[in-house]
């Protein structure tokens, strides 16, 4: 209980240190890196869908053709790992997929009075397993090994559930906050995520 105490402020104070030297990061730059020729094959697959429509009709299922492209790209990244394989190039890609889905998120409009349906439960469950499955995988290694790895996961996970529940669906705050309530355990090393959701 004691480490866990200070590893979470540890995490903190590293937290607030980068935020007061970071330069502002411009979106079109986060979208170039996420897109551009440097990615992965794997990242370059999920980001040929054209544009969501406008309308809102089946844009709840357009959330989960996004999720489910998202989960193909980093479930088999998730896997790798596992305490051995060198974490920095995996955590890389798993960042670049999750910019690029962030990206394709923020094309999505459902109607302001969304309610929550069968298919945003099931695009809860994509967006909790995949945050659950980061998390469970970056601590199988030393803590003090893969910080700026934690902070740099944090920033990016923290900004793409933000376009999610601000820019396409805000009825999917009180559920999804309720599922990761579940696993606080696990993903308490997300501080900027807890922050955001309250928790």
């Amino acid at each position: 209980m004691f480490s866990k105490r200070i590893v979470s402020l540890l995490l903190l104070v590293v937290s607030f240190g980068l935020f007061a030297c970071a330069n502002p990061i411009d979106k079109h730059d986060v979208v170039v890196r996420g897109l551009g020729d440097v990615t992965s094959n794997e990242v370059n697959g999920l980001t040929r869908r054209t544009h969501f429509p406008e309308n809102p009709c089946n844009c709840d299922q357009d959330l989960k053709d996004c999720l489910d492209a998202l989960n193909v790209v980093v479930g088999p990244l998730i896997l790798q790992l596992d305490g051995t394989n060198a974490p920095g190039p995996i955590v890389a890609k798993i960042i670049a997929a999750i910019k690029a889905s962030a990206d394709l998120c923020a094309t999505i409009k459902i109607l302001p009075n969304c309610t929550v349906t069968v298919i945003i439960k099931a695009c809860i469950d994509i967006i909790v397993n995949i945050i659950v499955g980061i998390c469970v995988g970056i601590l199988k290694y030393p803590t003090i090994l893969v910080l700026t790895l934690i902070l740099q996961l944090d920033a990016c996970i923290t900004a793409w559930v933000k376009v999610i529940i601000t820019v396409v669906c805000p009825a999917i705050l009180d559920p999804l906050v309720a599922a990761l309530k579940l696993h606080l355990d696990v993903i308490g090393i997300l501080v900027a995520l807890l922050a955001l959701l309250g928790l």
